[in-house]
């Protein structure tokens, strides 16, 4: 769909106005999207525009903008700016702990070193030198997942370490909201996978399995320590088979191994979609779990 720049404009306002928990419909999801594609081009020509005017200047693939010698940017700090490879370089002691492109600039003293060449490794860059076929990266809001995958297209879904989002329970990936979503294009029997160090976030999404009555496969509050035995006897050893659950011992994230670094357990929880009518939210206690 292409719409103006002048309707554009209309639609951005009349979505900025809308409630933050109304949902928009498919319809008014496309449309967004267009004037989203409209904005970013109208952005894109300004920037050009304001770019022939500064004498000298060049970019890094056109992601970060300088003037000067761009051999004086550091190995790292290259692969940081062009986000090439783990984020997790600008919290190397070996990068520019002065760079003041860095996002978590003024905070790299708290940060655990990372050795050399850390940064070389990422999703995309791995998948590219090991000649993947069937790994694909989407950068896109969540909020339009629906229409972009069709029916019955998806097996699983993986959330992994999420904000819990205290106090905004639509925003939770596994809110009813997400879960309305998630049905839409997950097969019959499809698995919700959570692994996550929010106690909080672990607790409400279990709340919400059990109020809407779905099979919950394995639930684990630390899966490193007294819940591990259990997990490999757990239904979701049967179902997907006991080296998924193996799986979930010998893939840690880069945060997971911060959190565990740290004595924080994770927890896990995997529960099937299959549920008739709108999926409700729970009634449960929160206060009770750490945020």
């Amino acid at each position: 769909m292409k719409i103006s720049k002048k309707d554009a404009l209309m639609w951005f306002e009349f979505f900025a106005a809308l409630p933050e928990e109304e949902e928009l419909m498919p319809h008014q999801q496309e449309i967004a999207l267009a004037a989203l594609a409209q904005i970013e081009t109208a952005v894109n020509k300004r920037r050009e525009a304001m770019a022939s005017r500064i004498d000298g200047l060049q970019s890094l693939s056109g992601r970060t903008y300088f003037v000067g010698d761009r051999a004086k940017f550091p190995r790292g700090c290259c692969s940081c700016l062009l986000g090439t490879g783990l984020s997790a370089v600008r919290k190397t002691n070996r990068c520019n702990v002065q760079c003041k492109f860095c996002y978590n600039y003024g905070e790299l003293d708290v940060q655990p070193p990372i050795g050399e060449g850390m940064w070389e490794i990422g999703g995309a860059k791995y998948a590219e030198e090991h000649h993947l076929s069937n790994v694909a990266f989407l950068r896109t809001r969540i909020e339009f997942i629906e229409a972009l995958f069709g029916r019955d297209e998806v097996s699983e879904v993986w959330i992994t370490f999420a904000d819990p989002q205290i106090g905004r329970e639509k925003k939770r990936l596994t809110s009813p909201l997400f879960l309305e979503r998630y049905r839409s294009f997950l097969k019959p029997g499809g698995i919700v996978h959570l692994k996550t160090d929010s106690r909080y976030l672990h607790e409400y999404s279990r709340a919400v399995a059990e109020q809407n009555g779905l099979k919950i496969l394995a639930c684990a509050t630390d899966i490193y320590g007294a819940d591990r035995q259990r997990l490999l006897e757990s239904p979701l050893a049967s179902v997907s088979g006991a080296d998924a659950v193996k799986a979930l011992f010998e893939v840690q994230t880069f945060y997971e191994k911060q959190y565990l670094a740290r004595g924080i357990d994770i927890t896990y929880l995997a529960f099937t979609i299959d549920h008739e009518g709108a999926y409700q939210s729970p009634d449960w206690d929160e206060s009770r779990y750490e945020r």
